[in-house]
C-alpha cells in the first residue's frame, strides 16, 4: 500500500490501484471512487469532445473540475491540466481562462516529463498544499482506461523523487 496521505473525505474511501510501468515494474497508488450527480440543466454549448457533464453545486462541470473543487474545499490549490491544449485551467464555463503555474510547479512537471520520457503526459488534476503535491487522474468508471502516457508520467514522478502518495486515481461514476 502506498504511503498514506489524507485525501479529501468527499472523494470517498481509499482503495489501491496497481499500475504497470513502462520498465516492466509495477506500482500501487491510492484510488477513490466518488459519485457525482448528472447535470440535468441545459447542455453547455462546449463540451470538450462530449465529455460527460456533472452537476457541481448547481453548475455544469467536468469531473476534473469537480475533483479540483473538492481539493480546493479541503485547503489545496490546484489546476485542471488540459493536456490536449497544453494549458492549465481552474474553470471552463462561461469561458476557459488559462492560468499560469507557479515556477516551482512548472519545474516539477518538466522534471517529471523529462524523467518519464517523451510519452509522459501530466495527470488531469494537479494540486499542492505546503510541501505536498498530488496528481489525480480522472477516469469515468467502466468508460475510461489508463493510457501508457499516464503510466509513463507516474514512472517519471517516482524517478523524480515523488512518493506514491502523490498520485491518486479518481474512478468516478454518476450517482444513481
Amino acid at each position: 500500500m502506498p504511503v498514506r496521505m489524507e485525501y479529501p473525505k468527499l472523494l470517498g474511501a481509499v482503495a489501491v490501484e496497481s499500475w504497470s510501468l513502462p520498465d516492466g515494474t509495477s506500482a500501487e497508488t491510492a484510488k477513490v471512487s466518488p459519485t457525482f450527480p448528472r447535470w440535468a440543466g441545459e447542455p453547455p454549448s462546449r463540451t470538450y469532445g462530449r465529455k460527460p457533464i456533472i452537476d457541481l453545486d448547481g453548475q455544469p462541470a467536468f469531473a476534473e473540475l469537480a475533483i479540483l473543487r473538492i481539493f480546493e474545499a479541503a485547503g489545496w490549490e490546484g489546476v485542471w491540466v488540459d493536456t490536449f491544449r497544453n494549458r492549465y485551467l481552474r474553470q471552463f464555463w462561461p469561458s476557459p481562462e488559462p492560468v499560469q503555474l507557479p515556477d516551482d510547479k512548472k519545474d516539477l512537471i518538466a522534471a517529471i516529463r523529462a524523467s518519464g520520457g517523451k510519452t509522459a503526459r501530466p495527470w488531469d488534476v494537479f494540486c499542492w498544499s505546503q510541501d505536498s503535491v498530488i496528481f489525480a487522474e480522472s477516469k469515468w468508471h467502466k468508460r475510461d482506461s489508463v493510457r501508457p502516457s499516464q503510466c509513463a508520467f507516474l514512472a517519471g514522478g517516482l524517478k523524480a523523487g515523488l512518493p506514491l502518495s502523490s498520485f491518486l486515481l479518481v474512478e468516478w461514476s454518476f450517482a444513481g
